[in-house]
């Protein structure tokens, strides 16, 4: 398969340290968060950027810390806080529209699954949440555990086609292998299908893996 660059957009100053970045096809724009003023930054997809909201404050819409965001099939924005261990949704225009607090020990990566539920991994926790709601209504439905013994999960990915579902971790072990990550492949079922770590790598050639955000094609 043959990658082919198509465009660039940011720089200092429009973002800051970006932390996560989703896709919404149904209204053509890329939604960002970063450590600016606004932490949610919406841009259209050739670059421009046409909304940006989420102050950095202590009440419950603000943004303190956001490590990934998402964007719902209805348009929604999901975005987890590691400030205040929440995920906070928004509708398009920045408004808060529910926040899930005291259920994560330190949320941090998202991804949108086909049936509109959310994939949280929570990284102080070592587990991958999914997560129901009513997101015109912001009503929570339920926070489902479906995976434990992960080391320090962060981002996550869910393939649209196969339901496959990809998550990175970072290995905390003193050593040689400190500060290095592993991505684990699972299918719909939860069944690890696939490990890439540096271990592994260096039985072919030495390589060491820091993996910062994972995808599937499409």
């Amino acid at each position: 398969q043959v990658f082919t660059f198509h465009l660039s957009f940011g720089g200092w100053g429009t973002l800051i340290n970006p932390t996560g970045l989703a896709a919404c096809q149904s209204s053509s724009c890329l939604a960002v968060a970063h450590d600016g003023k606004k932490r949610i930054k919406l841009f259209s997809f050739s670059g421009s950027c046409i909304q940006q909201f989420g102050e950095r404050g202590q009440s419950g819409n603000d943004l303190r810390y956001p490590t990934d965001v998402a964007v719902t099939l209805d348009g929604h924005i999901v975005v987890t806080d590691s400030g205040d261990c929440s995920v906070k949704v928004f509708d398009g225009d920045g408004r808060g529209k529910m926040v899930v607090a005291e259920t994560f020990s330190l949320p941090w990566g998202l991804d949108t699954l086909p049936q509109n539920d959310i994939l949280v991994t929570d990284s102080e926790a070592g587990a991958l949440y999914r997560l129901s709601a009513d997101f015109k209504k912001g009503e929570l439905k339920g926070v489902e555990k479906l995976y434990s013994n992960l080391c320090c999960p962060r981002k996550v990915a869910a393939s649209p086609i196969s339901g496959a579902i990809a998550v990175i971790e970072h290995l905390m072990a003193r050593g040689p292998c400190y500060g290095n990550t592993r991505l684990k492949v699972f299918n719909r079922d939860l069944q690890l299908i696939g490990q890439v770590d540096s271990f592994g790598l260096n039985l072919v050639f030495p390589s060491k893996v820091h993996a910062s955000a994972v995808t599937f094609s499409r």
